[in-house]
């Protein structure tokens, strides 16, 4: 979606069952624009910005986003303060 973020290429990702790695919280508003409420936030989008910042995390929470990455250990603390629940990969 970096690349080509096109509202038709992502609904044909979306119906073909694939999911989206997210780094920033306009890109998840543009799967959420583009995909709808009826996507699977929990298991399709992962936030895999190497630096979150604590409002970026507590959004996509809030959109039911499950899965994200760490890089280093000040990201680890920042999740077990911000997002304790998150299922990191």
């Amino acid at each position: 979606m970096k690349s080509n973020p096109n509202g038709f290429i992502l609904r044909v990702i979306a119906e073909l069952g694939g999911g989206f790695d997210c780094a920033s919280a306009e890109e998840l508003e543009l799967v959420r624009k583009t995909c709808g409420d009826d996507f699977d936030y929990s298991k399709r989008i992962i936030f895999a910005h190497p630096c979150k910042t604590i409002s970026h995390i507590r959004y996509f929470r809030e959109q039911g986003v499950q899965m994200t990455v760490v890089d280093n250990e000040d990201e680890l603390r920042k999740l077990k303060e911000h997002w304790p629940e998150a299922k990191v990969c």
